[in-house]
């Protein structure tokens, strides 16, 4: 079988996934009981949560282990695609 192409989907590009993605930074920090500034998560659109968890340590004065973090808020993404699915893009 020859290849001729391959699509690389660049999160969002095929599947409209960052409502999910700002939805599951907003359910993790309700689960810790931590607060956010509405719509705060919004600015994480396209940023790897490598970049982002010290961002939101630095912003909001917290102490969030990258890793673990990273970890917990993919489970819960992982749980809201479950519950709620995914759309292809138009």
């Amino acid at each position: 079988m020859k290849i001729e192409g391959v699509v690389f989907d660049m999160d969002g590009v095929i599947v409209d996934t960052e409502p999910l993605h700002i939805i599951s930074w907003t359910e993790l920090f309700a689960r810790r009981r931590l607060e956010a500034p509405a719509d705060y998560f919004n600015r994480f659109v396209g940023v790897c949560d490598v970049h982002s968890v010290p961002i939101i340590n630095a912003d909001l004065g917290l102490a969030l282990p990258v890793e673990e973090t990273i970890d917990e808020r993919l489970r819960v993404f992982a749980e809201l695609v479950r519950e709620r699915g995914l759309a292809p893009n138009a």
